[in-house]
C-alpha cells in the first residue's frame, strides 16, 4: 500500500473521527495544540519516521500535503456557521442565537473568569478583520453577509490568512523570548542597586540554580573521602606505632572500618 493510499484512508476514517462535532464546540487553544500533536504523531507513523530520524512540522505537513488540525477545525466551524445563518428564522438554531443576543448574561464577568463559549470564539476571530459579534445588530449583519456564499468564502479565507500570520508572529516572539534574558521588575532593579552599594561578603549560588548531576556525584565523593580521612586520623591519634601490638592493630583496623562505613552511610542516605 502506497503512502498516498494510507493518507487517504487516514483522512477518511481517523480525521473525521477526531474532528467530529468540533465545528459546534468552542475548544481551548491547549486542547487544539494537543490535537495537533496527535495528528503529527499519526502522520509520522504513516510515512515511517521514527526516532532517531527527525522531521520538522512544516516539512511533515508539506510531505503529507495536509494542514494542521486547528486550521481544519476552523474551516469546519465557519462552514457550519454559514449554513446555520442561512437557515429560516423560525428554526431552533436561529431562535437560540436570537435568545443569546437578547440576553445580557453572557456579558457579565463572574468570579473565576468568563465562560469560553462559541460566540466568544467567533467574536475573537472576527476581530482580526475588524468585525464584532456581540449584539443583535452584529447577528443581523452576519446573516446578510452569509446570504452571499462567495463573499462568505472570501471572508473565511481572510480570517484563516490573518490567523496564520498571527501564529507566525507568536512563534517568532516565543523564540525571541527564549534568546533574550527575562525582563526584570522595578523591585529587582532596586535590589540589584542596593547589592552593588554593599560590600560583597561571600558569593553563593542562587537557590534556583540547578547543579549538574556529575557535579553532585563529584562533591559527594570528595565529601566521603574527606570524612574518611578525618576518621582515620582521629583513630591514629589514640595510639602510637611504638606501643601497639598485633591485637591493638587488629582492633584499630576494625574501628577504622566501622567509622568509615558509618560516615559513608550517612553521606549517601541523608
Amino acid at each position: 500500500m502506497t503512502i498516498y493510499t494510507k493518507l487517504q484512508l487516514y483522512q477518511a476514517t481517523v480525521v473525521t473521527t477526531l474532528t467530529y462535532n468540533l465545528g459546534s464546540n468552542a475548544a481551548h487553544a491547549q486542547y487544539m495544540f494537543k490535537l495537533d500533536a496527535t495528528h503529527r504523531k499519526h502522520l509520522r507513523q504513516i510515512i515511517n519516521i521514527y526516532y532517531p530520524n527527525k522531521i520538522s512540522n512544516k516539512a511533515l505537513y508539506e510531505r503529507c500535503k495536509t494542514i494542521p488540525m486547528r486550521q481544519q477545525v476552523r474551516t469546519i466551524r465557519w462552514k457550519l456557521f454559514g449554513h446555520v445563518l442561512r437557515l429560516p428564522t423560525n428554526t431552533p438554531p436561529q431562535y437560540l442565537m436570537d435568545l443569546y443576543m437578547n440576553t445580557a448574561e453572557h456579558r457579565i464577568c463572574k468570579q473565576g473568569g468568563q465562560y469560553w463559549t462559541l460566540p466568544r470564539l467567533i467574536n475573537k476571530e472576527l476581530r482580526l478583520i475588524g468585525r464584532t459579534f456581540n449584539c443583535k445588530a452584529d447577528l443581523e449583519e452576519m446573516r446578510k453577509y452569509a446570504a452571499d456564499r462567495n463573499g462568505w468564502i472570501l471572508m473565511r479565507q481572510e480570517i484563516e490568512a490573518k490567523w496564520a500570520r498571527q501564529e507566525k508572529v507568536n512563534e517568532a516572539k516565543r523564540k525571541l523570548n527564549l534568546l533574550l534574558p527575562p525582563a526584570r521588575t522595578e523591585r529587582e532593579e532596586e535590589r540589584e542597586e542596593e547589592g552593588q552599594a554593599r560590600i560583597p561578603t561571600k558569593s553563593r549560588p542562587e537557590q534556583s540554580e540547578k547543579v549538574p548531576l556529575q557535579c553532585k556525584k563529584a562533591r559527594r565523593e570528595q565529601l566521603i573521602l574527606r570524612i574518611t580521612k578525618r576518621s582515620i586520623e582521629a583513630v591514629m591519634k589514640t595510639t602510637t606505632d611504638e606501643d601497639e601490638t598485633e591485637t591493638e592493630r587488629m582492633w584499630k583496623k576494625k574501628r577504622i572500618d566501622k567509622w568509615e562505613w558509618n560516615h559513608v552511610k550517612q553521606v549517601t542516605f541523608i
